[in-house]
C-alpha cells in the first residue's frame, strides 16, 4: 500500500518510485535500489538483499515537491517528530502501534 497513492497511479501522495520507463520518468528521479522497485527487486534476488525501504516521490511539473518512506509490511512510515512531512528523511519505518 502506498499512503495517497490512487489506483495504479495519481493521486495527492507519492507516486514515483521506479520500474517504469525512461519516458515515465521524472529527470530528478534517481535508479538505485533505494529509490527503485526494479532496482531492489534484481538487487534481492542476485544478491540475497531485501530493501528495508523504498523512497517514493511526488512530481509536480517535472520537480520533486515530496518525498515518503514505503515501508515493507508489516511496518509502516511514522513520522520522527521532527521536520515536514514533505521530506523522507523525517519519517522511519516502524512496526510499533501508537
Amino acid at each position: 500500500m502506498v499512503p495517497g497513492m490512487a489506483h495504479c497511479g495519481g493521486g495527492s501522495g507519492p507516486n514515483f518510485f521506479g520500474g517504469f520507463g525512461p519516458a515515465a520518468t521524472p529527470p530528478d528521479i534517481k535508479r538505485d535500489p533505494e529509490h527503485d522497485l526494479l532496482s531492489a527487486l534484481v538487487q534481492w534476488v542476485e544478491k540475497g538483499v531485501a530493501p528495508d525501504h523504498i523512497i517514493a516521490a511526488h512530481v509536480t511539473n517535472d520537480k520533486i515537491d515530496r518525498t515518503r518512506l514505503l515501508c515493507p509490511y508489516p511496518k509502516v512510515a511514522r513520522w520522527n517528530g521532527a521536520g515536514g512531512s514533505d521530506d523522507e528523511t523525517n519519517f522511519i519505518c516502524d512496526t510499533s502501534i501508537k
